[in-house]
């Protein structure tokens, strides 16, 4: 009995001693973290790593815009205070202001980027990625859903759930999952950029850049912000200082120089649009719009051999898009035929204006899809938005401006009433020149109003007691608008007195027939006095 006892305390010692050297051997269990953020044990773990804290939205940026709500400009002020804290925050630390990847492209990359979901939730996001793959949006949906109930805490899956919803339309569930993947993760901008889209498409464009002011620090939102920037062309030298500050932080985002080569191209500097937008194609060889954004910026500087190697390009991706084909086409028949374009796009260089335009102004032609037909934006002296003119026609190479420009000659003492009359007029379409708004800082004014005389299509003239009795320049301008109607067909109308309250009329526009701006239709027959003409010389 001894000895059997003895041998089975050997063999439990010896069963005890192989247990404990396979413990050692065998790689220690992890404790998989829940949705609830609770270990296996209860205990509450860290599942966010900590950031540096000037990567996160600026909170005197946020105080600044809900202080300053107000202001007519305070959107312009809040992006260039923006700008300033991100470039000294640069300055003092060594940080990658990249942002996270976008949605994974295939399997691989799903696999790398998601080791931590579960593999029910895991299999639902795969197979909702293929579902956008094969561009079937409501797919990929359900399977998204699927996987967002198994995994409600995870960034990725509630950030690629809301996009897919504002893609279907269905903008407030987008919203409220893209506002949870905020939640879960403060440190990137992607769910900013997709809310700040929406907005943007709504054409609330104000919500759109507080939107991305409240967004953390990337170079994908600050491009997204110069995409915005873009819908207005006031915003061209603000559009520009934040996409220099974006490519400084990340010049590897083809993106950005694509926004910058078009701005370039815009404010006519071909060369330097030119180089941006071959680095964008660097970078994405594959991208269509970069092609056919070199291409017309080639044809524009006249290489035309070039600008049709890049559209080729283009219409690898697009064989389908018609305006690649109708831009092949018509570089062929240049190359074929050098300066025979009348049949196709129509050259900017090779076009002129049938009429004369005063002085300071900047004149931008554009390439029109139509053939036959060009685009032009126009900026006349200490206008703050060009004028836009698209499709007009053109025949042997001129173009005619459907643009009445009208001198408003006042005296000092009746600009208050002068300036309402000059809004009226231009609210039905007309551009009113006005010495006060349209002479800048060290202008030679005498010149400058003789010149906007001589190119406006009407002088309208404004009469009161008190500028009759007055002296000055007043006369003068009256004077050589007297002159100038001399110049004129007989008949053809040009200076039109107006009264602004009731008035003998002076000798000077004997036979001239004036406009009582006391009566109630005074603004509809001016209109119809001063319709367009068909040219002016």
């Amino acid at each position: 009995m001894a000895k059997k006892k003895a041998k089975k305390k050997v063999a439990k010692k010896k069963v005890a001693k192989k247990k404990k050297t396979a413990k050692k051997k065998a790689p220690a269990k992890k404790k998989m973290s829940d949705d609830t953020g609770k270990s296996d044990s209860g205990k509450k773990c860290i599942v966010r790593s900590i950031q540096p804290h000037y990567l996160l939205p600026d909170h005197e940026v946020i105080e600044y815009l809900s202080a300053r709500r107000d202001e007519p400009d305070y959107l312009e002020k809040a992006i260039q205070l923006r700008v300033h804290k991100i470039r000294r925050s640069k300055d003092s630390h060594d940080v990658n202001y990249g942002a996270p990847m976008p949605p994974p492209s295939n399997i691989m990359e799903i696999k790398e980027r998601l080791p931590y979901i579960q593999c029910t939730a895991k299999k639902h996001y795969m197979d909702g990625m293929a579902w956008l793959r094969a561009n079937d949006n409501e797919k990929a949906i359900e399977c998204f859903n699927f996987a967002v109930a198994i995994r409600p805490n995870d960034y990725l899956i509630q950030y690629d759930l809301g996009l897919s919803l504002l893609v279907a339309k269905r903008f407030k569930e987008g919203v409220s999952h893209l506002a949870k993947a905020i939640e879960i993760n403060a440190y990137t901008s992607l769910p900013h950029e997709a809310l700040a889209a929406m907005h943007a498409e709504k054409g609330d464009a104000a919500t759109a850049i507080e939107i991305l002011l409240n967004a953390p620090t990337s170079a994908t939102m600050l491009t997204a912000l110069a995409g915005i920037l873009s819908m207005n062309e006031k915003h061209a030298e603000l559009e520009r200082e934040v996409l220099d500050l974006a490519i400084e932080l990340r010049p590897d985002y083809y993106l950005t120089h694509y926004r910058l080569a078009r701005l370039l191209g815009n404010l006519g500097e071909i060369d330097a649009a030119i180089m941006e937008a071959e680095l964008a194609l660097k970078l994405k060889p594959d991208d269509a719009n970069t092609a056919i954004l070199l291409g017309s910026l080639k044809y524009n500087a006249g290489v035309l051999e070039e600008s049709k190697y890049y559209f080729l390009i283009a219409q690898r991706s697009q064989p389908l898009n018609t305006f690649i084909r109708h831009a092949l086409n018509q570089l062929e028949a240049e190359l074929r035929n050098p300066g025979d374009a009348d049949d196709g796009l129509i050259n900017p260089k090779k076009v002129k204006i049938s009429r004369r335009l005063p002085k300071g102004t900047t004149l931008k032609f554009i390439r029109s899809d139509k053939p036959g037909h060009i685009s032009i934006k126009l900026r006349l002296p200490a206008q703050k938005d060009p004028c836009e003119f698209t499709d007009l026609p053109v025949k042997n190479g001129v173009v005619v401006l459907p643009l009445t420009i009208v001198f408003l000659c006042h005296s000092r003492q009746d600009r208050p009433s002068v300036k309402k009359i000059a809004e009226q007029l231009q609210s039905v379409g007309f551009y009113v020149w006005i010495d006060k708004k349209d002479l800048l800082p060290g202008d030679a004014w005498e010149e400058i109003i003789e010149d906007a005389i001589e190119t406006a299509n009407f002088v309208l003239v404004s009469l009161s007691q008190s500028s009759l009795k007055k002296e000055g320049y007043y006369w003068r301008e009256i004077r050589y608008a007297l002159k100038q109607r001399e110049l004129r067909p007989e008949g053809k109308r040009f200076i039109i007195p107006v009264m602004i309250e009731k008035v003998d009329i002076p000798k000077s526009f004997s036979g001239i027939h004036c406009e009582d701006l006391t009566q109630p239709d005074w603004l509809e027959r001016l209109a119809l006095a001063m319709s367009p003409e068909p040219d002016k010389d």
